[in-house]
């Protein structure tokens, strides 16, 4: 099932970061799925690959900040902290077995957090990218 369906609101115009978040949305897809399914052990790996993919990401955005100098940079950083926390207290939701909150309320408000911080926060700063000449 596609839970999160991928579309162009999705899309900030520069190639690396797109391709890191179609894989966060393929893999948010999949630790939906899992839970949905209950299955405990692979829900919990797939948010633990979720998490390692979630933290690279991140990484690789901010290192794009520091050859930049982008002017929002440490409020991004702080976001990145933010979603990086919810990320990790919701693995432990899924660690614990509560498939019903994980699916009814947890995973929902993670995908929330990743839309809302794809379609603001990623947009301005692949816009600024953009006009710098990175695509």
């Amino acid at each position: 099932m596609t839970w999160i369906v991928w579309n162009e609101d999705l899309t900030g115009g520069v190639d690396s970061i797109d391709t890191q978040h179609r894989e966060l949305v393929d893999l948010m897809n999949a630790v939906y799925d899992s839970a949905c399914a209950g299955e405990v052990a692979s829900t919990v790996r797939l948010f633990d690959d979720l998490l390692k993919h979630t933290v690279a990401h991140f990484r690789h955005e901010e290192s794009l900040f520091i050859g930049t100098a982008y002017p929002e940079a440490e409020k991004h950083r702080r976001h990145h902290d933010l979603l990086t926390a919810k990320a990790i207290e919701y693995r432990d939701c899924a660690a614990a077995g509560d498939f019903t909150a994980l699916t009814a309320e947890v995973l929902p408000r993670l995908r929330d957090f990743l839309v809302f911080h794809i379609q603001k926060d990623d947009k301005e700063t692949c816009a600024f990218l953009n006009a710098i000449g990175i695509a």
